[in-house]
């Protein structure tokens, strides 16, 4: 390759809203295999060879799980894309583009409710952008830049001027915000997942199914807090078009956001209980 890769950029390394739920699940899948066990063992005094099989069989699932997780983020981290003086490359497993910036003949800002990216054209090929790569925003203006320099600004089209820089910027920070809330997420799902098992199993003494519905509620209110507060922040982000002026990663004033959004889910976290323990 005769162009110097100036910068390198990959995807994000963490997709919270997907690897939260995911290993969250996993994870209590794992737990969860070995309670009929453990309960024919303390109830009946001994361990029935079809709860070791069912242990077994949900361990072998979740080890897929984790294994076919661990093959889709390998490819993600084999993909690059990258700018040199001249050109924008997008290399992944078994694909390899570039484009001229000389070339470029549309820099396009796709934003839906299903897709949000930067749409690179020329009249040979597309290279797309999206927004979970990590450096978005410096890959933007590092973008901008050599649009200039090659003569190519006319080719910007996007639904307000300055809008890929806003989008690439609000995504930063809230990747930030995402990679500090991973791990609080994923413990607090499995916590209030299997303290709503305890208290329906234990307390309520409700049947298998009720004790389920409980368990599921538990694991997605934390979620949706999360995600609830997330909408929030960046909304009104939006609604300022300047949202480098509050929220950062670290020093985060946007915590009211959380808190209004764990009030909230809390409501609606005993509102569902209720029904839970008198309708079943």
């Amino acid at each position: 390759m005769e162009n110097i890769l100036k910068k390198v950029y990959s995807y994000q390394k963490r997709f919270t809203y997907i690897e939260a739920p995911l290993y969250s699940f996993i994870i209590s899948l794992f737990i969860l295999s070995w309670f009929p066990a453990v309960i024919a063992y303390f109830v009946y005094g001994v361990i029935y060879p079809s709860t070791i099989r069912f242990g077994l069989f949900l361990n072998i699932t979740s080890t897929i799980g984790i294994f076919v997780i661990a093959l889709i983020k390998s490819d993600f981290k084999k993909t690059m894309f990258a700018l040199t003086d001249d050109a924008i490359i997008f290399k992944a497993p078994g694909k390899l583009r570039t484009i001229n910036f000389s070339d470029i003949t549309l820099c396009k800002h796709i934003q839906t409710p299903f897709k949000n990216l930067i749409q690179i054209t020329s009249a040979e090929r597309n290279i797309f952008l999206p927004f979970s790569i990590n450096g978005i925003h410096d890959l933007i203006l590092h973008l901008h830049e050599r649009l200039i320099a090659n003569g190519k600004t006319t080719v910007l089209d996007e639904p307000s001027p300055g809008s890929m820089l806003s989008e690439a910027l609000l995504h930063k920070k809230a990747y930030l915000r995402e990679k500090t809330a991973f791990f609080p997420l994923v413990v607090s799902t499995l916590f209030l997942t299997f303290l709503n098992l305890l208290i329906a199993y234990k307390f309520w003494q409700l049947d298998l199914i009720a004790i389920l519905i409980w368990a599921i509620i538990g694991f997605l209110i934390p979620l949706n807090i999360f995600a609830f507060a997330e909408f929030l922040i960046n909304q009104l982000a939006k609604k300022t078009e300047s949202p480098d002026n509050k929220s950062t990663g670290q020093n985060n004033p946007d915590g009211s956001y959380y808190l209004l959004s764990s009030l909230f889910f809390i409501i609606i976290y005993f509102s569902l209980g209720i029904l839970v323990k008198f309708n079943f």
